[in-house]
């Protein structure tokens, strides 16, 4: 297996000491599209965030940044994804405002309704069933809650006929929206940045 391809499978669910590295490493990589994605947000106010797909913790600090008022639940399904979340968001997990979970999209162990805001920083494009993780979402989050997706990999190959992700669902915008709207969520916004094969799409429930 090429260095390339065990990078994105590192990504996708970081194992082992290679594992740490990588999620500390994406912990920096995908700081500029996840803080992009925030800017998205505007003036809300939510009490509770679930972030899917946490990775290593850091967007998961900047939203408990912004939002002081709020608690957020993360959720990767991997081990040592988590540890590393939680070694990063360690002051919040001892004050009670954090809570990651080793756990699966399909099958969210969160209750009904229990978010105002669920984020998925470049996840969903690693999830094999992405209709199950969406209507999971959907779940979790309250009537009115909002739903934010911030994408690397937005399904088109760049210049050089490469998907900015291999081994990824490399979902396009329209896909998307039509799996969004299956599982039942609406005013879907999107920004595309089709220079940086960026996406950003904000809907309700």
């Amino acid at each position: 297996m090429g260095v390339f391809k065990k990078w994105y499978r590192q990504r996708g669910k970081p194992e082992g000491v290679f594992g740490r590295i990588a999620a500390g490493a994406m912990n920096r990589s995908s700081a500029k599209l996840s803080d992009w994605g925030i800017a998205h947000l505007g003036d809300i106010s939510p009490r509770v965030i679930a972030d899917l797909g946490c990775g290593g913790g850091r967007n998961a600090k900047v939203l408990l940044e912004k939002y002081p008022d709020a608690k957020l639940l993360g959720l990767d399904h991997s081990e040592t994804a988590v540890r590393v979340a939680n070694m990063v968001n360690k002051t919040a997990v001892l004050e009670k405002r954090c809570r990651i979970l080793q756990g699966d999209v399909r099958a969210i162990p969160f209750r009904d309704g229990i978010a105002d805001l669920v984020t998925a920083f470049d996840t969903v494009c690693f999830w094999k069933e992405p209709e199950k993780g969406l209507k999971e979402a959907g779940r979790i989050l309250n009537s009115g809650g909002i739903f934010l997706i911030a994408s690397s990999n937005d399904g088109i190959p760049n210049q050089d006929g490469i998907l900015s992700g291999e081994e990824t669902a490399g979902l396009k915008k329209e896909e998307l929206c039509a799996l969004l709207k299956e599982a039942g969520f609406s005013d879907i916004g999107v920004d595309h940045d089709s220079e940086r094969h960026m996406l950003c799409i904000i809907c309700r429930r």
